[in-house]
């Protein structure tokens, strides 16, 4: 770990917001981020000891080789972002902010402070000066994850400052060490857990909008009462006896790790809720219909309360048949309705699945593109919870990959739209369906603020939704074995890339595509199985 030094005074003098008279915090997390602060995390990532930073880059080195690079050999821009998206999803469960959405050639707003969305994009600035032309390789990209990892662990350590402001009246001379530690963790997670721009009169109300509005916050606090046992344990076995540390340090290192940890707690709800909408699935489809999820929220135990517009907002609705809409499974768990904002730099959400399947694919092939007959080798070998392998994939994958390689010379980019709509059908319940335009991100209290428009289901509201779509044509056994959609639009993750065109190429294609087309005949001769998808109009539609 870097040490805290001048970059945490600096940023716990810029960051904590402290009470009014009363001298109660209220947990306001401003988005603002001194330039120096950033400056200097930077300038500690680049000097950082050799050993982590090598860490860093043997943890990255699987999703870099992976991806399209330039005539340099380096990382285009927009990859340079989805690279470090991908790292910190697989690595911690997290999704920094302002990596997919970053505005690279806007200016900070003033002199004297940068957006916290905008720092991803403030400090490739900075690095690309300090590359001078040498372009974003390894090394580089590995410095870039350090420096981001290193100000979302001094926010953490901020906020246990502000929680021990926060809770300075109720902390006295009568409670031990164990009890002041406890104590003040326990100020740090309503911190950790509580959106933005919430505001309290007291330490009492804070924990009462807490255990009211989310149901696992018992076993959150048990779990990291847990993990601070375990750390505290370990570091007995290991501590010099003639050096004590306050027990504001032994909270401090628990927070560290928390952040990294609390994705395998989130993962245990996420997991529970895969299960359970799995078993309301339309078979093979990673999908429910809206009326059979809002049926369930009903219930006590989930709280499927997201109106329509958001759920379609988040790309978690289909409605390619718009008589029967559905849920896509997969989008909605990895939506960030069920994420935790536990940072202004962070959100932690569920486990993205498709990214250990994506991992391993990566991994073996070591390139940005393959042929189609070398991912299906490797693709059909790989299990999931919901897929058995070794497999034989359908007539209708196979087709698809040979589709996408006739636009691409031949082979098949594996960082573009249409693989990752190919995974989806691979995959249904583990993969992602890719929007056209990309699926936006935003909390139910962002979707509002924004678009002024209601992200939550009242009670009611979700009875006479559950009346209405019930009165609507349900799925018959017949439509339960369709193809899932298919929308030929592609998208690559550097659309300055194209794919090499390999030797004998210009021989090959041709008889691909006959192979395509003759291989993907018998499918479309069955009529009666045939799937139509419509346009937004709804006045157009294809059969596929």
């Amino acid at each position: 770990m870097l040490g805290t030094n001048v970059a945490f005074y600096a940023f716990v003098a810029a960051l904590i917001t402290y009470a009014q008279a009363s001298g109660f915090l209220q947990p306001v997390k401003d988005k603002r981020v001194a330039r120096n602060v950033v400056e200097q995390t930077l300038m500690n990532a680049l000097s950082m000891d050799a050993a982590i930073l090598n860490k860093v880059k043997e943890d990255m080195q699987p999703i870099y080789a992976a991806l399209p690079k330039t005539a340099e050999n380096s990382l285009e821009k927009s990859t340079v972002h989805y690279a470090l998206h991908r790292y910190f999803v697989q690595k911690h469960g997290w999704y920094v902010k302002g990596l997919l959405d970053s505005k690279e050639d806007e200016e900070p707003s003033s002199v004297s402070t940068v957006l916290r969305d905008r720092a991803p994009a403030y400090i490739q600035g900075l690095l690309e000066k300090h590359l001078s032309g040498h372009g974003w390789h390894l090394h580089a990209l590995a410095v870039y994850a350090a420096a981001l990892s290193e100000l979302i662990r001094i926010e953490a350590l901020t906020d246990l400052h502000s929680a021990h402001r926060m809770l300075s009246s109720e902390l006295d001379e009568s409670l031990d060490k164990s009890e002041l530690e406890f104590t003040v963790l326990d100020g740090y997670l309503l911190l950790y857990v509580l959106e933005e721009n919430t505001t309290f009169d007291t330490y009492e109300e804070m924990q009462e909008e807490v255990s009211s509005t989310w149901p696992a916050w018992s076993d959150f606090r048990l779990w990291a009462h847990d993990l601070h046992r375990d750390l505290q344990f370990a570091a007995r076995a290991r501590q010099n006896p003639f050096k004590q540390d306050t027990w504001f340090n032994n909270v401090a290192e628990t927070v560290q790790h928390l952040g990294h940890a609390y994705g395998d707690f989130q993962n245990h709800e996420c997991n529970a809720l895969r299960e359970f909408l799995t078993s309301l699935e339309v078979q093979g489809t990673g999908r429910v219909s809206l009326s059979s999820f809002y049926e369930a929220g009903l219930g006590d135990e989930w709280r499927f309360w997201e109106t329509p517009e958001y759920l379609r907002y988040l790309g978690s609705l289909d409605e390619t048949r718009p008589d029967v809409p559905m849920v896509i499974i997969p989008n909605f768990l990895e939506g960030h309705n069920n994420c935790v904002a536990s940072s202004s730099f962070v959100e932690v959400c569920c486990t993205n699945q498709c990214e250990r399947i994506m991992s391993h694919l990566e991994k073996q092939l070591g390139a940005p593109s393959a042929s189609p007959s070398r991912i299906a080798e490797f693709v059909s070998s790989i299990p999931s919870e919901s897929v058995d392998a070794p497999r034989n994939l359908s007539v209708s994958l196979s087709y698809r990959l040979d589709e996408t390689a006739a636009r691409h010379n031949g082979q098949v980019p594996v960082h573009g739209r249409l693989f990752a709509q190919w995974m989806h059908h691979a995959y249904p319940l583990e993969c992602p369906y890719p929007a056209v335009h990309g699926n936006k991100q935003l909390t139910s209290d962002e979707y509002e603020a924004k678009s002024g428009e209601k992200s939550i289901l009242g009670y009611r509201a979700q009875h006479d939704k559950v009346r209405s779509l019930g009165k609507q044509m349900r799925l018959s056994d017949q439509d339960k074995s369709v193809e899932l959609p298919w929308v030929a639009h592609e998208q690559l993750v550097d659309d300055k890339w194209e794919v090499p065109r390999p030797a004998g190429h210009g021989f090959l294609r041709p008889l691909m595509g006959v192979m395509a087309l003759v291989s993907f005949a018998v499918p479309l001769t069955k009529a009666s199985r045939s799937f139509c998808t419509y346009s937004k109009s709804k006045s157009e539609h294809h059969c596929v």
